[in-house]
């Protein structure tokens, strides 16, 4: 009589009854089925063969169950999203030069407005970009800081600052 490990067995409830999977021994694995009328029967299997019996257990009930193996169509999303392409349409329709990228000649004018002291929104508009192109740019170009977006800046200059609002 073979002598079991002291391992605890690894069961599964079934229709008909319980599977113990216990350890024998090192390499060696018995498979053993109790049934609800107390009846049992057994195999042994080396570890290498394991794999193979599941192997053979998933393609069994792939035949048998071949519904629970269908790959499930993901749901689109209900949701009104505008696809990428159609988005830089309408942007380029607000904004004709956005997402262009930036010339040399339009950075001379970009410096030259913001001297003059024109706000952001107002070069948005001469070079027909985003405003918060401008201050991207800006800030590349080491012209404005990276503290976040002003709708209305005073590019440094004091007389263009709003001292109505606190």
């Amino acid at each position: 009589m073979t002598k079991f490990m002291a391992t605890q067995p690894i069961y599964v409830r079934v229709k008909y009854g319980k599977i113990y999977f216990d350890r024998i021994s090192k390499g060696l694995v018995r498979v053993r089925q109790v049934k609800p009328d107390g009846t049992t029967g057994y195999i042994d299997l080396a570890d290498e063969d394991m794999g193979k019996l599941a192997k053979g257990l998933f393609a069994r009930h792939k035949q048998l169950h071949p519904e629970a193996y269908q790959v499930k169509k993901q749901k689109t999303s209900k949701l009104s999203i505008t696809p990428g392409s159609t988005h830089m349409q309408e942007l380029k329709a607000k904004h004709e030069n956005a997402y262009n990228k930036w010339t040399a000649e339009e950075e001379v004018l970009l410096k030259r407005y913001y001297s003059e002291g024109k706000t952001n929104s107002e070069i948005g508009k001469l070079l027909k970009r985003n405003t918060g192109a401008v201050e991207s740019r800006l800030r590349k170009l080491g012209l404005a800081a990276n503290t976040g977006k002003q709708e209305a800046s005073t590019n440094g200059n004091p007389e263009n600052a709003d001292f109505s609002k606190p």
